[in-house]
């Protein structure tokens, strides 16, 4: 048994801890499985051909040879992994470039935790807990950056399980909380006044660019994209916000 000590049997992927999946052979393969029965069918067949006949070396040889193929695939060098690190991000922890790295100024991220809801404490199906500050931050710093996971755990520490919990939290809160902000909402803006301040702020935008004397130009706009396209009917041929097929 001391030759087994640093070694472990390998486990279906289902069976193990995230971190573990991914380890360099750490999982055991459909196809392993498939390899694993086979040497056993093997293994099993040589040592009752071995003992029917009075020992002959060939296979003995076959039964020697199907178990270490069948024990090299059955175990694996035991790898005692790290614990995940925690960096315990914060709006604090970004210091001076918070907007460079998330958009907003400081007060204004903890303005939007507090008007979206964000609870205090957040605790996921998999019982870990987070704060509401860091799962807001973590989302909104992958919406602005586009980061993939890999990357957004190097700043934020946790496992990629954990993270995804947060992203999927960040999204389901906002959405279940305030879809109507964004679902049949031109009633909303022009109820709260947004509409015109929206269409006076485009309009000074225009007139820095093209100065007129006519005012009141400007109503509302849809903020699209016009791209090329061979699809009959399927929209404009050519670039441009006047392009027609």
């Amino acid at each position: 048994m001391t030759i087994l000590n640093h070694l472990r049997l390998k486990k279906g992927n289902h069976n193990l801890l995230f971190r573990r999946r991914h380890g360099l052979g750490q999982n055991l393969t459909s196809n392993d499985q498939i390899k694993l029965s086979k040497y056993k069918s093997i293994m099993r067949a040589s040592i009752i051909m071995f003992k029917l006949n009075d020992g002959k070396v060939n296979f003995q040889q076959i039964m020697k040879v199907s178990i270490v193929k069948y024990l090299s695939l059955r175990y694996v060098t035991d790898i005692a992994l790290e614990p995940t690190i925690n960096f315990c991000r914060n709006i604090e922890s970004f210091g001076q470039h918070i907007k460079k790295d998330l958009r907003f100024e400081a007060d204004d991220i903890r303005l939007l935790i507090r008007e979206l809801g964000f609870q205090n404490i957040v605790k996921f199906d998999n019982r870990i807990k987070m704060s509401g500050e860091e799962v807001f931050i973590r989302g909104l710093f992958e919406l602005v950056t586009g980061s993939s996971k890999h990357d957004i755990a190097n700043q934020f520490g946790r496992d990629f399980s954990a993270q995804s919990r947060a992203f999927n939290f960040f999204i389901d809160n906002i959405y279940d909380n305030h879809h109507n902000l964004v679902h049949d909402n031109l009633n909303w803006w022009r109820r709260n006044g947004f509409w015109a301040l929206s269409a006076e702020a485009i309009e000074i935008r225009m007139g820095e660019r093209y100065p007129t004397e006519n005012k009141n130009l400007v109503s509302h706009f849809i903020d699209c994209n016009c791209l090329p396209t061979t699809v009959t009917g399927g929209g404009p041929a050519e670039e441009g916000a006047n392009s027609a097929r």
